[in-house]
């Protein structure tokens, strides 16, 4: 048999020999060829085949053409950018030919993250006898033959992995160390991967006899266990014997709690990132009506006089009106719409859907009511500032589009699927999840608007300490609008509640400003400080899903100034009279006819209390590295809970070890050490920016080159110094781990997650500036361990 192989891109063509993967050029996943790239248009490169798998990580496709599966792997480790370079064009089982479109690469960002697009197409050879492949061009343009694979297949198939070979399971687990030395495990096209805890646990050798293990790599503490094909059968069978119960699920639990906060940050970054310029207009449109409005510039609008504006209103206050306040008052839609993109839905659907779920048909206030729950109307209305109806919309909407595709006739999929997919969200929308959760906003409202009422501020205290999670939830403009909405049809009484609203965007500036003043690298201080303009404006999320993010104790002096601030406009009476700015500009609602003259001086008075608390607390807590002294000592603490027998005399000696250890001379070296630490990373940083730009001169080629030794010549310096470093580091962790693995108490499964946890706070300085493979910037392996007492029993 005969397989022609064409070029799916203009590429070079090389031997699978040459690649740079050992996996690869060892033909552990088969026989075949490289190719590098010189566009990210990839196309079919056999003459017919049916797409057998996708990874979920979008790298790697597999093809099946005459009962051969041919892999193609874009770039070399790219599983780790999470499919970021990689748009799909096809589905599983679908049939495609020559030349076909399968996906499109951004080679650049592949390049930028410091890996290598090298493309390996190879061809599994579980049921070959004899392969040899012939290439024919080593330049070639899109849909050249560079090559032929002569195969002879062996008489009798192998049988496929993932039946009752339970015994080779049970010898995966027992040579990878345990399920308890597993901390988690994913797989991408090919290979098993398990993060090890202790890697002296796994026995290599004998991992390479099991009947479906092709080879081993190590990444890290990463291992590679590589199968091929098969990879998806093998680790669910794996997971069907050893994941039932015990550690093993709890680690499972684990890896899911860690796939949703990843999938949640995603998700953050795609929907809600997108629409800051958009609350940017909005607070600045805002602001300016406020400021026309307080001049006599205009007349006072409220969206109650939406229905008669035309009628009721001059053209220059009414257009002012409709330019300032569309941003806001449509929120939601934009919402649906980011989430539809995210989930790469139909745009233009996922716009009528944002269209229909607004219900611009629907003046503000209209609605019909379908039921009464106590006080409370559930209605048939239109959800425009409502952000949570409107992204549940795109879901359903994208979801019910993917369903109904999988079984609609292909003579009607044009006709009705959209159609089908459109009328049945905006049902379920309109009559059942948008009432529920509307439900929950208008009770969230009734809460808060008993709250208020508590004396002495400490009901605006528990409001303001509540209010940036409901910004985290996306829940606070919708509730916001309801007491704006409520309180504008009595404006002479103002809201002690929409005063605190308008500055909690302080605390915002606050923290950028501590941040940026205590970060030592430069990467740090543009996040930081490139999110306090639009914090002055009220725009938080910039904060919110980037700094904070990243170092959630940030929202500990952001929540706690709030609330003192909330419990201050209570002792204080502040009022909120109309409509203004937020941030900076958030004075403006404080001025109205209605207010007292001292109602403007005690804004400022809460403002630059707001700032100050929240300056003071984040420069408080905020430490860009963990004190190695005082990990130590917590972990000390942990261990005593869970050990009877290590009790104060034996923590003292170990504290007083610890103090012997970290002396003046050693807390000296870590510190220049850091200092050059940094200094590299911000000339790296620097130099990344400069050398982006593009055309650059001749000299400024020069200076990038004069950088780059600087550079090379100072890492050089660091890795010397770290050597030092590092014995200090191994006599710590040495003397620390004697002493508890004489605790005969701790069980293995803690002995190894206290090695981890120790590693890490030893090597401090390296895990918080990265210059260890594999390890995070985290101690949260601490949480793992059972916080009981294990009763020994005598003799």
């Amino acid at each position: 048999m005969k397989i022609k192989i064409y070029a799916p891109v203009d590429c070079d063509v090389k031997s699978i020999g040459e690649c740079s993967d050992e996996t690869f050029a060892q033909k552990m996943l088969g026989d075949g060829l490289v190719i590098i790239p010189k566009n990210g248009s990839f196309k079919s490169f056999l003459e017919s085949s049916k797409v057998a798998m996708i990874a979920d990580t979008k790298h790697a496709i597999f093809l099946e053409s005459q009962n051969l599966k041919f892999l193609m792997h874009i770039g070399l480790e790219t599983v780790n950018l999470n499919g970021k370079p990689f748009n799909i064009l096809v589905e599983e089982k679908e049939e495609v030919s020559l030349s076909e479109a399968l996906l499109n690469v951004n080679l650049d960002l592949i390049e930028k993250e410091g890996l290598s697009n090298e493309t390996v197409i190879c061809v599994d050879q579980q049921n070959v006898k004899k392969l040899k492949v012939l290439i024919l061009k080593q330049n070639a343009k899109q849909g050249d033959l560079i090559a032929e694979i002569e195969i002879e297949l062996i008489d009798k198939p192998i049988k496929e992995i993932g039946g009752n070979i339970e015994s080779d399971y049970t010898l995966l687990n027992r040579h990878v160390g345990g399920s308890e030395n597993v901390d988690s495990h994913l797989n991408c096209v090919t290979r098993f991967r398990f993060n090890i805890i202790n890697k002296d646990l796994v026995n290599i050798k004998e991992l390479k006899q099991i009947s479906f293990v092709r080879g081993i790599n190590w990444s890290g503490n990463q291992l590679q266990v590589i199968i091929g094909p098969e990879v998806n059968k093998v680790r669910d069978k794996y997971i069907s014997l050893f994941e039932t119960n015990g550690s093993a699920s709890k680690k499972l639990i684990n890896k899911q709690k860690f796939q949703f906060k990843r999938a949640f940050v995603d998700f953050i970054s795609n929907v809600m990132l997108p629409t800051i310029p958009i609350l940017m207009v909005g607070g600045m449109g805002q602001a300016l009506f406020a400021i026309l409005t307080i001049t006599k510039a205009v007349d006072p609008i409220t969206t109650s006089n939406i229905p008669n504006l035309t009628t009721d209103q001059n053209l220059i206050s009414g257009s002012l009106f409709v330019i300032t306040n569309t941003a806001l008052q449509f929120i939601g839609m934009f919402m649906c719409f980011n989430t539809v993109k995210y989930m790469k839905g139909n745009l233009p659907m996922g716009v009528l859907v944002a269209l229909a779920i607004a219900s611009p048909f629907l003046y503000p206030g209209k609605a019909w009511v379908l039921f009464t729950v106590g006080p409370v109307d559930i209605k048939f209305q239109g959800y425009t500032t409502m952000i949570f109806p409107q992204i549940a919309a795109a879901f359903i909407y994208v979801y019910l589009d993917r369903w109904i595709k999988t079984w609609i006739p292909a003579a009607l999929d044009i006709i009705l699927r959209h159609f089908m997919a459109f009328f049945i969200t905006c049902g379920i929308m309109f009559f059942v999840a948008g009432p529920i959760l509307g439900l929950v906003e208008t009770g969230v409202f009734y809460i808060f608007n008993s709250v208020q009422k508590i004396p002495y501020g400490i009901g605006i205290g528990i409001f303001g300490f509540a209010w940036t999670f409901l910004v985290l939830t996306g829940m606070h403009l919708a509730l916001a609008t309801a007491m704006m909405s409520g309180f504008l049809s009595n404006p002479e009484v103002g809201s002690t509640l929409l005063a605190l609203t308008t500055m909690t965007s302080i605390t915002t500036i606050a923290t950028c400003a501590a941040v940026g003043i205590q970060a030592k690298e430069n990467n740090i201080k543009t996040i930081a400080f490139g999110a306090l303009v639009p914090g002055a404006f009220g725009i938080s999320e910039p904060t919110y899903y980037s700094i904070s993010m990243i170092r959630p104790i940030l929202f500990v002096p952001v929540v706690v100034a709030r609330g003192l601030t909330g419990v201050l406009i209570g002792l204080l009476d502040l009022r909120w009279y109309q409509p203004g700015g937020r941030g900076v500009l958030g004075f403006t609602s404080a001025i109205s006819v209605f207010a007292d003259s001292w109602n403007l001086p005690k804004y400022f008075i809460c403002m630059a209390f707001i700032f100050v608390v929240c300056f003071a607390l984040t420069m408080l807590v905020y430490k860009e590295r963990k004190n190695e002294k005082r990990e130590y000592f917590k972990l000390f603490k942990v261990i005593s809970k869970i050990s009877n027998q290590l009790g104060i005399t034996e923590i003292s000696e170990m504290k007083n070890n610890i103090n012997q250890m970290q002396n003046k001379d050693y807390l000296r070296r870590t510190k220049i050490l850091e200092k050059k630490v940094v200094a590299s990373n911000n000339k790296k940083y620097l130099l990344e920016k400069y050398s982006s730009k593009e055309n650059l001169k001749d000299s400024q080629k020069l200076r990038i080159e004069k950088e780059t030794q600087q550079i090379n010549s100072l890492e050089k310096e660091i890795k010397a110094e770290l050597k030092i470093v590092d014995k200090d580091h191994l006599a710590m962790y040495d003397l620390v781990m004697k002493k508890i693995k004489s605790l005969n108490d701790i069980t293995n499964e803690s002995l190894n997650t206290i090695g981890n946890v120790l590693f890490n706070i030893s090597h401090g300085l390296e895990v918080n500036y990265k210059l260890l493979e594999g390890y995070d910037n985290n101690f949260s392996d601490l949480k793992k361990l059972k916080i009981k007492k294990v009763e020994v029993k005598n003799g």
